[in-house]
């Protein structure tokens, strides 16, 4: 390994073998070591010589702090998307998305024509970005087309991304999973979205996903600003009861919880039925 230093001797048979009677003189000659250490395994990447896996961790990412596209991955993996999203992408920047050309590099028996345009052969390139179809959605958004000629999606990418604002940025992660997933659509099931389509898909789906986290995020400070369940007196029992209602479904459902002063749990039930009520009457009812 080039990462690691090791003493060795010829093989004089060897050297006899391959080489002239100069070359073989001047071989043997060299001096393998001043000392007379035995020779032994030392890791460069220690001071002591010594490995260890802190010593290799660090070398590791020191190396991919000066690798080229380090600063694409750092703001990649920070952007405000799905992690869905964040997946797909990240896989087709590293060319593992089962586009056609690709299966077919692979032996697959597949044409590899691009099913949406039938005029080039699909690769995750051209599917993103290249085909007509992904021309006129990326139209359809605010971003316009970013066709900077580029022989790959990763330097595509690389221009596209690193100079556009945060918000941008989570649009052009969310189109190119769309583009994907539509183009999935039409492959399998023969159903496939118009090209603004696919972007309000991208966008409704992107909102959708942000009103959830920020609903989880209000529920859970509600939550913890809930006083904390207190026991009852001593020789009491507690209940406690909560009910919701369905009115579309006109449906009522409840669950209960029964303790005791020390707090052990006694019985608990849960159900529903058909009703239109009040919360407070669905409560009582629930009891």
């Amino acid at each position: 390994m080039a990462d690691l230093i090791i003493g060795y001797r010829w093989n004089e048979s060897l050297i006899a073998q391959l080489f002239n009677d100069r070359d073989r003189s001047c071989i043997l000659n060299i001096p393998l070591s001043l000392s007379s250490h035995p020779d032994a395994w030392c890791w460069k990447f220690a001071f002591k010589g010594h490995y260890s896996v802190k010593s290799a961790y660090r070398f590791l990412v020191v190396e991919f702090r000066h690798r080229e596209g380090s600063e694409i991955w750092s703001r990649f993996w920070k952007t405000k998307v799905p992690p869905k999203v964040l997946n797909f992408c990240w896989r087709a920047l590293v060319n593992v998305v089962p586009c056609l050309s690709l299966l077919q590099s692979r032996r697959v028996p597949v044409d590899s024509m691009c099913p949406l345009c039938h005029e080039a052969p699909e690769t995750i390139l051209h599917i993103l970005v290249q085909c007509p179809f992904a021309r006129s959605c990326w139209l359809s958004s605010p971003l316009g087309w970013p066709a900077f000629s580029a022989p790959s999606l990763r330097e595509w990418f690389s221009l596209a991304f690193l100079t556009a604002s945060a918000e941008n940025a989570s649009l052009i992660l969310m189109i190119c999973w769309a583009l994907w997933h539509n183009r999935n659509n039409v492959v399998w099931k023969a159903q496939g979205r118009t090209a603004s389509g696919v972007f309000f898909m991208a966008l409704n789906f992107l909102q959708q996903w942000r009103g959830v986290c920020s609903d989880s995020t209000s529920c859970t400070n509600v939550v913890s600003a809930l006083t904390v369940w207190s026991p009852p007196p001593q020789g009491w029992i507690k209940v406690n009861i909560y009910a919701s209602l369905n009115l579309q479904r006109s449906s009522l459902g409840f669950g209960c919880v029964v303790r005791d002063a020390n707090g052990r749990f006694i019985a608990a039930k849960a159900g529903c039925f058909c009703s239109q009520m009040e919360v407070k009457c669905a409560e009582a009812v629930a009891f």
